[in-house]
């Protein structure tokens, strides 16, 4: 998802890390195992640490419906259903110890330039509190794709799970009042541009 140019910055100025993408097609260049997977491996290794070193900022991208799968180990996924903000900060302290574990000293070291991008529970919730017109009470944070796709069908948009079609459902948050409407309905969404916020 792109809301860059909404802070002012180029899309030719961000280089996707880990997964690697296929820039031909923008697809996954390696299909061996869940993206998820890799990035975890990525925050570990020092690959990590060049990139700290030779970039201004990384952006450090999850989606929290895995977090109690073997390799990432963070439960229950029920929390977050009553209190957010501490399953938030249990999924941030996971990707810490990751980023810590070759080198104990590399969140320290490196913390001003790591901005978490944590989706609670998933990046379809945070399109789906643009894109829903009545905004809930308590905004959805399980079954967002499904919810999503049916929003979207009925505003004769259609849904699919490639690049080009998540790129253009962002092309909203270009505006800054599209990503301050969409903040005020996604705990984690704020968490997100909170931590850009300062830094443009």
């Amino acid at each position: 998802m792109s809301c860059t140019e909404g802070f002012g910055i180029d899309d030719e100025d961000i280089k996707q890390l880990q997964p690697l993408l296929d820039e031909t097609d923008k697809k996954q260049a390696s299909h061996s195992f869940g993206g998820w997977e890799q990035v975890l491996l990525y925050l570990q290794s020092t690959d990590f640490v060049e990139a700290a070193e030779n970039h201004d900022y990384l952006v450090i991208q999850i989606d929290t419906d895995i977090c109690e799968q073997k390799n990432f180990g963070v439960s229950p996924i029920s929390l977050a259903q009553h209190n957010q903000i501490e399953f938030y900060a249990l999924i941030k302290q996971r990707l810490i110890n990751k980023i810590n574990e070759r080198y104990s000293d590399n969140f320290i070291k490196y913390n001003h330039k790591i901005i978490f991008c944590i989706c609670i529970h998933s990046l379809e919730c945070w399109l789906l509190a643009h894109y829903q017109t009545k905004k809930p009470k308590n905004p959805k944070i399980t079954g967002c794709e499904e919810a999503l796709s049916r929003v979207l069908n009925k505003q004769g948009i259609s849904f699919q799970k490639d690049y080009r079609c998540y790129d253009n459902l962002s092309r909203p948050f270009l505006q800054s009042k599209n990503i301050n409407n969409a903040a005020k309905h996604t705990l984690s969404f704020d968490a997100f541009i909170q931590q850009l916020t300062p830094l443009f």
